[in-house]
């Protein structure tokens, strides 16, 4: 018979991939003169930046509520995000707790069927002539 397996490592959480700070975070840009969308990095969209639109050149320079709104906006996300970021590493070390629990006491169970079995089937020692 096989030897029962060990238990398996706790299982390391799972990082999250998501931009480092709001200030990676990509804004789209409407151009009002050829209608493309391109994106810039939120660190770009201060007020008074002058932004060119890489298909026809046209410049753009943001707003300081265009650019509250928008940070107002990604703050919120940030918020959200990291939010779920702890439930979702919360539920992680739940569910590892538990499957080691589980797993113990699924262990612990076959390692007493399988002593009641060897107890129950092996034979006691038989005595010789001489003692």
């Amino acid at each position: 018979p096989a030897a029962a397996a060990p238990a398996p490592a706790a299982a390391a959480p799972v990082e999250a991939t998501v931009a480092a700070s709001v200030e990676d975070f990509d804004v789209p840009i409407h151009c009002r003169s050829c209608d493309a969308v391109y994106q810039v990095g939120f660190r770009f969209l201060s007020p008074g930046t002058v932004l060119r639109c890489p298909v026809c050149a046209v410049s753009f320079s943001p707003t300081q509520r265009m650019y509250l709104m928008v940070q107002a906006i990604l703050e919120r996300y940030a918020d959200a995000m990291n939010g779920e970021i702890d439930r979702h590493t919360a539920t992680i070390e739940a569910e590892t707790k538990r499957f080691e629990k589980t797993a113990a006491a699924l262990q612990d169970d076959v390692e007493r069927d399988v002593r009641s079995v060897m107890e129950e089937l092996t034979e006691p020692p038989k005595r010789s002539l001489f003692g």
